[in-house]
């Protein structure tokens, strides 16, 4: 993973401009983002810029002892957090 940011620059130059927060859609309806607190590929720096274009519907949580891969290391806090958003709907 290291040189990312390099690697993706020459493999795909179009993308290197392309800034998906400053054209966040805005969504009809709740959105709840899912991050684990060990993940390296979406760091908490990802998970702050997020919180930062949240409706007040909206929810991000952060699930300790988890990757990258949220629904396979905390299944059921993933399960509950889907659960909760179903209730408030």
């Amino acid at each position: 993973m290291r040189n990312m940011n390099a690697v993706q620059a020459r493999v795909l130059p179009q993308m290197v401009g392309l800034n998906l927060f400053a054209t966040w859609p805005k969504s009809g309806v709740p959105i709840s983002f899912l991050f684990g607190e060990a993940d390296i590929m979406a760091p908490a720096s990802l998970a702050k810029k997020i919180s930062e274009h949240l409706t007040s519907k909206d929810r991000l949580v952060t699930l300790p002892r988890a990757g990258h891969m949220v629904h396979f290391d905390q299944p059921q806090a993933v399960r509950e957090t889907v659960m909760q958003a179903h209730r408030r709907s």
